[in-house]
């Protein structure tokens, strides 16, 4: 009988871990509902859990590349995506207080509302400034 238990759940395994990264949030309820009694599925949510920590860490001590990177490899788990964004606005502001200005831009381009992101910048903040300038030139150039 446990025989039987076990390879149930080695398939439902099987089954969960086969997903792609847009199936993962269901992946991820899935293997939490058998990860009490079956190791992988456990093993698996732990993993995936030290991942987004990892990616966490990475975006505390300012290694921001390396956070958004962590976080694609799981970009549909827990606040992946709004982390990936956190980063590429602080990754934006680094670059603009290096002076670059095209990089900070290009950076800043990939997050859809940057503005909700604003209170993460610290108040001296380079980003600012240069997205206030470029809209301005935008404007300028428009009319």
């Amino acid at each position: 009988m446990q025989q039987l238990i076990d390879s149930s759940y080695g398939e439902e395994f099987d089954y969960y871990d086969s997903f792609t990264a847009t199936d993962l949030a269901f992946a991820v309820q899935g293997m939490q509902s058998i990860s009490d009694e079956y190791e992988p599925a456990h093993i698996y949510l732990r993993d995936l859990d030290s991942a987004y920590y990892g990616g966490v860490l990475s975006m505390k001590e300012g290694k921001y590349k390396d956070a958004i990177v962590q976080f694609e490899d799981i970009i549909a788990y827990s606040d992946s995506a709004e982390k990936i964004d956190e980063c590429r606005v602080l990754l934006a502001n680094e670059q603009a207080a290096s002076g670059q200005m095209d990089q900070a831009l290009s950076t800043v381009a990939l997050v859809k509302d940057w503005t909700a992101y604003i209170d993460i910048l610290p108040e001296d903040n380079s980003l600012t400034s240069l997205l206030a300038a470029d809209n301005q030139d935008n404007s300028n150039n428009n009319a």
